[in-house]
This record gives C-alpha cells, sequence and structure tokens, in this order.
C-alpha cells in the first residue's frame, strides 16, 4: 500500500502481509494524487506544487526513479496499464486547458 503524506512530503509504502512499513521516500509538496502502474511496477505521485516522482518497486522496495516540476496544477495523473503512458491534465497550458501525455523512458 502506498500513502502520500502531505505534512512532510513522503511516500511510505506499507507491506500489507507483514503489517510493517518498509520504505520512505521523498516527493514533491503536498503529494495528493498517486497512480499505481501493475506491469511496470511504478508508482506516478503528482502534487499540488506541480511536481511529479516515478518511483518503481523492485525486490521489495520503493525506490526514485525520477521526478520534475511538470507544471501548476500537475496534481492529476492517470497511467494507462496497456502501454504505460501517463496522462496529466493541466488547468492553464498555453492556450487553456491541455492533456499532456507522456511515454515512459525506460
Amino acid at each position: 500500500m502506498y500513502v502520500g503524506c502531505e505534512d512532510n512530503a513522503t511516500l511510505v509504502t506499507v507491506d500489507l502481509t507483514k503489517h510493517a512499513v518498509t520504505d520512505h521516500n521523498s516527493v514533491g509538496e503536498t503529494p495528493d494524487v498517486l497512480a499505481w502502474d501493475p506491469g511496470a511496477q511504478r508508482v506516478y505521485v503528482a502534487t499540488e506544487s506541480g511536481w511529479v516522482s516515478v518511483l518503481e518497486r523492485r525486490a521489495g522496495h520503493t525506490t526514485p526513479a525520477g521526478a520534475g516540476r511538470l507544471a501548476d496544477g500537475a496534481h492529476i495523473v492517470v497511467v494507462d496499464p496497456a502501454d504505460h503512458h501517463s496522462y496529466f491534465p493541466i488547468a492553464a497550458g498555453t492556450s487553456g486547458p491541455a492533456l499532456w501525455e507522456f511515454e515512459p523512458t525506460a
């Protein structure tokens, strides 16, 4: 289970079978939307501050794969498990609202 903690900008990973916290990872300020891609074993964390973090689940641990500031209002994320593309609705694009799509790099 993944828990986004707003007070300290942390993603906590909980092993529900062991009832134990297995990892703490820093993410952008005020995480509010998480999306899980089961095929790629990745969790995407979108934040109210516009930062997006991508973490991978490998060998029982969650490790950072990358992070960056995407845009103001980029705090919604959807991942397509079929092709692993991520989608971010942006409220104020260059010409109004936009839907940004990203292809995974690895």
